[in-house]
C-alpha cells in the first residue's frame, strides 16, 4: 500500500477484501484455509480437525502480522481457544519446510498448498476462514492508460470470481 500510495507502484495485490476510499479493487481468487502435517503425523483416517483439536497441537504458524494467523488468532479470540504456535517462521515456505521435517501442524489456503509429497492437507472442521487475492490501484490513477488495461484484462479474463 505504501508503494502504491507514494507511486513507487502501479497495481498491488494484497490479501484481504478490506476496502479503502484511496483504491479501487477487483477481487482475484478466494481460497478456504486448510491444515497441514508431515504425511506420518495425523492418525490414520483422520482427515479433519476442529480448532479445540488444532490449540493441543505443535503449531507452526507464520509471524505476526500474517492475514493467515490474524484471522485464526481472531477466531480463537471469539471461541475463547488460545492458539499458542511452537513455532514461528517467516513466510509460507518456512512453515511448510518446517512442518514437512518435524512433528507440526500448519495453515495455509489452499491454493497456497501447492503439490508437496511430504506433507498432506486435512479440513478444518469448525473453521470457515477463507484468503482472498484483491488486485488493488489507487483511484486517483484509474485513467492510466496501463492501469485501466491491465484491471480490464483481469476483469476480461474471468479471474475475477467474486
Amino acid at each position: 500500500m505504501r508503494r502504491l500510495r507514494s507511486f513507487d507502484a502501479d497495481i498491488g495485490v494484497v490479501g484481504s477484501g478490506e476496502s479503502y476510499d484511496d483504491l479501487e479493487a477487483l477481487s482475484l481468487s478466494k481460497s478456504k484455509l486448510v491444515g497441514f502435517a508431515r504425511r506420518d503425523f495425523l492418525p490414520a483416517g483422520k482427515r479433519s480437525i476442529s480448532l479445540a483439536e488444532l490449540a493441543r497441537l505443535p503449531l507452526v504458524l507464520r509471524e505476526p502480522g500474517s492475514k493467515t494467523r490474524q484471522q485464526l488468532e481472531e477466531l480463537g479470540k471469539e471461541r475463547g481457544v488460545t492458539l499458542d504456535p511452537a513455532v514461528v517462521a517467516e513466510g509460507r515456505e518456512a512453515v511448510r519446510e518446517i512442518v514437512a521435517a518435524n512433528d507440526g501442524v500448519g495453515i495455509v489456503s489452499r491454493a497456497e498448498l501447492g503439490e508437496d509429497q511430504r506433507v498432506q492437507a486435512f479440513e478444518l472442521e469448525d473453521i470457515d476462514l477463507e484468503m482472498r487475492e484483491t488486485v488493488v490501484h489507487l483511484r486517483q490513477r484509474r485513467d492510466v492508460r496501463v492501469i485501466r488495461e491491465f484491471m480490464r484484462m483481469c476483469q476480461s479474463s474471468g479471474s475475477a470470481n467474486l
